[in-house]
């Protein structure tokens, strides 16, 4: 499936999985499953710190708990993973993704390779689509329910102080120093600057990092599979074992062991171990060397 090795070892099956699910809930909660606090002495603990900012400042230090939300979803997803085999393909390619999904956007949110105010940037961005969602999902509620008020008091008035709300973020973001775009696509009616990147980019970025160039981008496999898209549902037959019946060529249902391991065990294993790493060592872990790279 791959082309290079990445720098995350290759997991065998269900107890690399359990394993890895252990080790990150060990990192990010206590025994308590509190979540832990950001390392003083960490690299997002000085970046927090230098900020001459207080909406930067804000912002950073608010990403604790987004990013912490991504690592229990990978770790809820790992277990989940290891208790299927190859003949639940569909549970399986939908489970994947959804972890790969959550690990782009915790690698996107921590790469090392970036310096404070684009870290703040990228962090007011999923700000700004977050806010417009809850926005979007009254106005929803609105449009399915044309009794408004009656149903819920005061919508209409709720809705346009989220849109009010929600431009006044993004002003008070681009005054830090950034370039404030808007735009008429849903979920992205304000940037700063460049617009997040497609989720399939993302994906395509971080199993590149940590697992190797693919032959194609694994996204493009688990996507349409999780819609039920024809074209994706065909990659759950087994094409090596194949029966006739009455003129008719008939595949077994599931995974052999190479696609599982190839689009299951290790994208999901190499994903996880990178992208919570990348999250570890900014912020639960004390910074060794001061970084030099900017962007």
């Amino acid at each position: 499936m791959t082309q290079s090795s990445g720098s995350a070892k290759h997991a065998s099956g269900s107890s690399d999985l359990l394993a890895l699910r252990d080790e990150i809930m060990g990192r990010a909660f206590d025994a308590a499953e509190v979540e832990r606090p950001i390392d003083p002495a960490s690299r997002l603990a000085r970046e927090v710190k230098a900020s001459t900012d207080e909406t930067a400042q804000h912002f950073l230090g608010e990403l604790r708990k987004h990013c912490t939300m991504l690592v229990a979803a990978i770790a809820d997803v790992l277990g989940a993973l290891a208790g299927l085999d190859p003949a639940s393909p569909f549970s399986a390619t939908v489970l994947t993704r959804g972890l790969i999904e959550a690990s782009a956007d915790l690698f996107w949110l921590s790469a090392a390779e970036i310096d404070a105010k684009e870290r703040t940037r990228r962090t007011c961005l999923v700000y700004l689509r977050q806010h417009e969602t809850l926005v979007n999902r009254m106005v929803e509620f609105s449009e399915r329910h044309p009794e408004g008020d009656a149903a819920i008091p005061h919508l209409d008035e709720g809705i346009a102080e989220g849109w009010e709300s929600l431009r006044l973020s993004a002003e008070k973001m681009a005054a830090i120093g950034f370039d404030l775009r808007t735009s008429k696509q849903r979920g992205s009616k304000y940037s700063l600057g460049e617009a997040k990147p497609s989720i399939s980019r993302l994906v395509d970025a971080l199993i590149t990092k940590f697992l190797g160039k693919t032959g194609v981008n694994l996204y493009a496999i688990y996507s349409p599979t999780a819609h039920g898209d024809g074209e994706g549902l065909g990659t759950l037959l087994i094409e090596g074992d194949q029966v006739e019946d009455e003129g008719v060529v008939k595949h077994r249902r599931g995974f052999d062991e190479k696609r599982w391991n190839g689009l299951v065990v290790e994208p999901a294993f190499a994903a996880a171990k990178g992208a919570t790493g990348a999250w570890f060592e900014l912020a639960l872990s004390p910074e060794t060397e001061r970084p030099t790279a900017s962007q």
